[in-house]
């Protein structure tokens, strides 16, 4: 997204090892959607949007050096971009019967935003992530911490017990959610820790439960070296290995998912997929839904 990768950048928590990670420029075409949120939703004046995003991505930073926040990936609005979402908006919008989603690794909660934007009611969506201070940092960005009635729960789901702040725990969402969105999640893990996640989201869905998202794939599924911790391996997926990760959490669940995915080169994504397979055709991303059956 970002056009300069500049080695003299003043990196805010001087994280070197890490610079490649942090762009000091924004590509303004490939922002578009999200700045006319910033300017039509949290009516930040035009002239001053850029300097705002700047602002509060080096604030995370600081925090902790993710990739998705050096890189603005978080101004992608990437719900929005999937092609389930026109079905999605549907869900949520029917006032009959309303359904709930939840937004798992929300990091800002700015596809949350979306969605509220697009006429979604905030009481009916919830964002899970495992920093309390993106959260934080996400009613800065938006400027709706009075305004916004969506949900927002800081918690791990690998320890599904331990309290979130506030004295909530992720079970209170247990059997409440009709939809997951999962982007850039499930894919920072290996197979059995996958699963795990699989199961904990079976917990918290009802009905005619749904999981879309997408996240870096390969013709080449198995395990690779993770990024920010090379001594660890995450499980990366064609669609024929997700459908069989989605077997197994079945199985250990007793439920029945059908997984629905493809393989597509997505622009701005060629850094990620390329540093987890190296150059050459194996790297792709992986655009899913998963949808339950019994």
């Amino acid at each position: 997204m970002a056009t300069s990768e500049n080695n003299s950048v003043n990196v805010p928590n001087d994280r070197r090892d890490r610079i490649r990670w942090y762009n000091g420029d924004i590509e303004e075409e490939s922002i578009a959607p999200a700045r006319k949120l910033l300017e039509e939703y949290s009516n930040i004046p035009s002239d001053q949007v850029i300097a705002h995003i700047h602002a509060v991505r080096d604030k995370a930073w600081k925090i902790h050096p993710y990739p998705c926040i050096g890189r603005f990936r978080f101004l992608d609005l990437s719900i929005s971009l999937h092609p389930l979402y026109p079905t999605v908006l549907a869900r949520l919008s029917n006032t009959s019967t309303p359904q709930t989603l939840l937004d798992l690794g929300c990091c800002f909660g700015q596809d949350i935003r979306r969605l509220v934007a697009d006429g979604v009611r905030g009481e009916n969506l919830y964002g899970v992530d495992l920093r309390l201070q993106f959260l934080e940092l996400g009613y800065e960005l938006f400027r709706d911490k009075v305004s916004l009635r969506a949900h927002f729960l800081e918690g791990d789901v690998f320890e599904e017990d331990a309290e979130a702040e506030g004295g909530k725990e992720l079970s209170t969402l247990d059997g409440k959610i009709d939809i997951i969105y999962a982007a850039s999640f499930l894919h920072l893990f290996d197979w059995e820790e996958q699963v795990r996640v699989g199961m904990r989201m079976v917990r918290f869905m009802r009905g005619d439960s749904l999981v879309f998202g997408r996240q870096v794939g390969t013709t080449k599924p198995g395990p690779y070296p993770r990024r920010m911790d090379p001594s660890r391996s995450r499980y990366t997926h064609d669609p024929d290995s997700f459908q069989r990760l989605w077997d197994e959490v079945g199985e250990k669940t007793g439920t029945k998912w059908k997984v629905i995915a493809e393989l597509k080169t997505v622009k701005g994504w060629e850094r990620e997929v390329q540093e987890e397979h190296g150059a050459g055709e194996s790297r792709m991303v992986l655009q899913f839904e998963v949808h339950r059956l019994g």
